[in-house]
């Protein structure tokens, strides 16, 4: 099954469904960094090796490509989970 994060447009129906399914569905709005940049989002969910499910598609295209051409600093995972091990640890 698909482990997922649904941006905060995602409607709770549909995420309850996909849970019900068996997916791993994880919401930002179960987070308390709600209301976030689109770029929090996509590195939590590189963090926690999830895919965005948004309608807010042409924001994350962008994001996308951009990742897509990020230089080879970009790919210290644990550095990246480190940062938002810190960050929980300040909720």
């Amino acid at each position: 099954m698909a482990r997922l994060l649904a941006d905060e447009d995602v409607y709770s129906e549909l995420i309850h469904r996909m849970r019900g399914s068996g997916h791993d569905v994880a919401a930002t709005v179960d987070y308390p960094h709600r209301g976030a940049e689109d770029h929090f989002w996509m590195l939590r969910a590189a963090a926690e090796r999830r895919i965005i499910l948004t309608h807010n598609w042409r924001h994350f295209l962008m994001l996308h490509r951009a990742w897509l051409d990020r230089p080879v600093a970009w790919e210290d995972w644990e550095a990246i989970r480190q940062r938002l091990r810190r960050q929980r640890a300040k909720e």
